[in-house]
């Protein structure tokens, strides 16, 4: 996502940060098991070891299996990453087949390129932190507890083990740890095919219904109107296996017990229809839903009713819709069951809604529709392909130098970037009359 000097369009897509200029978007082509979903992957896995630890994951089929002594070899993870005018790497190393981390790493990066340690961790979860002598003395004490306690883990992360029941003040120096966590976990949104990064609680208050029904508009749904329609906990009950209601209920009775004076409320989709589950100025539980107006109907419509494509949109919408002024959206098939044209508007909308943000938009599809200079540089298009031992790699259009009026999906169908699908023909004896 590191800008080349070389073009001057598009120069709103370029974050200035520091001495380097970051892009906002990366777009991803290539053809089927070329290994793009596999990037994906990587950083599910990745927020996953932050979230879980190794040892809660099933790691050992995840080694890369062309060869079969990447077994016991280590598969290692970085990202480098800015906080306000800082910079940072951050990885970790394991063995899958074990699920036992090797190593774990945070530099702080400078201007030049050096790479200032923080803190790093062997295999026997032996911790070094660099600046531990120029701590207070208390903060040096409480610290050595934390290393001494860590030593012999093999499957946490020191990251996260200072970001587990650790009460550390924002005035402490400890609190790097905190910062870089909650920047890796909260700011970097994965989505797959079959996750969504949709924030239900959006549409049930009106000022914000309001603002999705408007953005709503420069999409071509048929959708007038989203509403929101009381219901009752028996349509969530006649939706769900008993045990997941029981369970669902247990959870809201410990919601109501711990809230603490918090208004209650809890949202969750069930066979793509959308249930916010609150309580109301008497303590009862209320149940409503969401129901879709069109132009053309005077009757409403069940959010399930809706076409895979306007499902689709809708589970992209938060990202558009979020305040949040610095994100990573790392997403696998952005343009799933998605007319072309309106993928486009989708990417034409999330380029105009962060002229003034660090939001980057890093995703992967099958479409060379969006292959157009119109909306993306040459260095935000990048392919991945798979080599003659059976490896993924990834390259940008940058390199082929093409000029910046050049037609280039036509070229790629054509084959010259690489990346596209090699077709074979099947010889079965038939011969067409």
């Amino acid at each position: 996502m590191v800008a080349s000097g070389k073009y001057k369009t598009h120069i709103d897509h370029v974050v200035k940060n520091g001495p380097v200029d970051i892009l906002k978007h990366g777009v991803i082509f290539g053809p089927n098991a070329s290994g793009k979903s596999k990037l994906i992957d990587a950083f599910f896995f990745f927020k996953d070891c932050l979230l879980q630890g190794s040892d809660m994951l099933d790691t050992t089929d995840l080694f890369c299996k062309n060869r079969e002594e990447n077994r016991n070899r280590n598969t290692s993870f970085e990202i480098q990453l800015s906080i306000g005018d800082a910079f940072y790497a951050y990885g970790f190393s394991i063995i899958m087949d074990t699920s036992k981390i090797t190593e774990e790493w945070l530099f702080e990066l400078g201007k030049t390129g050096t790479r200032k340690a923080v803190f790093t961790r062997d295999e026997m979860g032996v911790v070094n932190y660099v600046p531990l002598r120029t701590l207070p003395l208390a903060e040096r004490t409480r610290f050595s507890v934390y290393q001494s306690d860590f030593e012999g883990n093999t499957h946490r992360l020191f990251l996260s083990e200072m970001n587990r029941d650790k009460k550390i003040e924002p005035t402490s120096r400890l609190f790097q740890f905190v910062t870089v966590f909650d920047h890796l976990v909260d700011n970097i949104i994965v989505v797959n095919p079959n996750t969504t990064v949709t924030n239900f609680q959006r549409y049930y208050d009106e000022a914000t219904l309001e603002h999705v029904n408007d953005l709503l508009q420069t999409f071509d749904t048929g959708i007038s109107k989203i509403v929101v329609e009381e219901t009752s906990l028996d349509e969530i009950k006649r939706r769900l296996p008993s045990f997941l209601f029981d369970e669902l209920m247990k959870d809201m009775k410990e919601r109501i017990a711990q809230k603490r004076g918090k208004d209650l409320r809890f949202s969750m989709r069930i066979e793509r229809d959308f249930f916010n589950i609150y309580e109301d100025s008497n303590a009862n539980l209320k149940v409503s839903t969401l129901r879709t107006e069109h132009r053309t109907s005077t009757l409403q419509f069940r959010f399930a009713e809706e076409s895979d494509g306007t499902q689709r949109l809708f589970e992209l919408l938060d990202i558009l819709l979020m305040d949040s002024d610095e994100a990573l959206f790392v997403i696998d098939e952005l343009d799933r069951s998605l007319h072309p044209m309106l993928t486009w508007r989708f990417l034409e909308q999330f380029n105009e809604r962060n002229l003034n943000r660090r939001r980057q938009l890093a995703f992967t599809t099958h479409e060379p529709y969006i292959m157009d200079q119109k909306l993306y540089r040459l260095d935000e298009i990048w392919f991945v392909e798979k080599d003659k031992d059976d490896s993924s790699i990834i390259y940008s259009l940058d390199r082929f130098k093409e000029r910046t009026d050049k037609v280039i999906s036509k070229t790629y169908l054509e084959g010259r970037y690489g990346a596209v699908p090699i077709l074979s023909q099947l010889d079965n004896g038939y011969e067409p009359s």
